[in-house]
């Protein structure tokens, strides 16, 4: 169908990794780094192009319903690996409300809300949300009740959301000390990488954690969007200028759909980074508006 044009460029982005990034299953773990800000491209290669970004009008229209066939990101029900492992390991319990930037379907926060997590996500697409609602009041809803959790969700775009849901809950609470960043910021172009840094920067509290996924340039061409970041771009963004320190990056694998990677019936998996960045003490902040260098 014509408007699916551009998710049919999307998906070919996917689909071209090719079974080199294939896996068994969600258990198969890609190595840690030793030292990831060694990377096999520069930061320049790997960040340089916005031709790599699709436009966000792209994203505010996927409809995740019945008109678009594929969304080449939805697992449709299950979060991503590095999500639950990190939640395996302690990384959403007892800090509060947990921001979830870019929620899609919502699978990653009604994953947590399951789990006894308060969530609150915001995605640029209305069709998103209302998937995320859907999910959490159906598929996912015995396992909220149980749990004890809760999920809540609003469209708003991560370049400005100083009107946003998200920022009154910060106001409210002192800002967010949890974040998480789940292949939202590889699709953002250099300039909106940086505004969005600036607003996390004036959502989080002093001592947040923003856990971050996004696809790495180690990745093989061929490959057009979404981008692949490298250490070095992750790092020239989250610094100390911009009121951010990496204390860890290493590698993981971010999974795929199932239907049309071609590869496995798990679906397939690329190459990403998955990362623990805190937000310094408030003598480090900047103010609302003021954009980061992106190093």
């Amino acid at each position: 169908m014509m408007r699916c044009a551009p998710l049919a460029l999307a998906l070919a982005a996917w689909i071209d990794l090719g079974a080199a990034l294939a896996a068994p299953g969600p258990a198969r773990r890609a190595p840690r780094s030793a030292d990831p800000r060694a990377s096999p491209r520069s930061a320049a290669a790997a960040s340089s192009s916005d031709a790599e970004v699709l436009d966000p009008s792209y994203f505010a229209s996927v409809a995740y319903d019945a008109t678009d066939e594929y969304v080449p990101w939805d697992l449709k029900g299950r979060p991503q690996p590095p999500v639950r492992s990190a939640f395996d390991r302690g990384a959403f319990g007892g800090r509060g409300v947990v921001l979830d930037c870019g929620c899609g379907a919502g699978d990653n926060a009604n994953f947590l809300a399951g789990r006894g997590v308060a969530v609150h996500g915001f995605d640029l697409s209305a069709g998103a949300v209302a998937a995320a609602e859907a999910r959490r009041d159906g598929a996912f809803a015995d396992d909220i009740a149980r749990g004890g959790g809760a999920a809540t969700f609003e469209v708003a775009n991560c370049r400005d959301l100083s009107s946003s849901r998200a920022a009154a809950i910060a106001e409210e609470t002192g800002g967010f000390s949890t974040i998480l960043d789940s292949a939202l910021l590889h699709c953002l172009s250099d300039a909106d990488a940086a505004r969005y840094v600036g607003e996390l920067g004036s959502l989080a509290a002093p001592g947040a954690t923003l856990f971050l996924g996004c696809f790495s340039d180690a990745n093989p061409d061929p490959w057009t969007n979404p981008r692949r970041l490298s250490a070095a771009h992750i790092r020239g963004l989250f610094n100390e200028a911009s009121g951010w320190d990496v204390a860890s990056l290493e590698t993981a694998w971010y999974e795929r759909p199932r239907d049309h990677t071609g590869a496995s019936s798990m679906g397939a998996f690329t190459l990403a980074w998955w990362g623990e960045i805190t937000r310094l003490d408030s003598g480090s902040r900047r103010e609302q508006g003021d954009s980061p260098g992106t190093g």
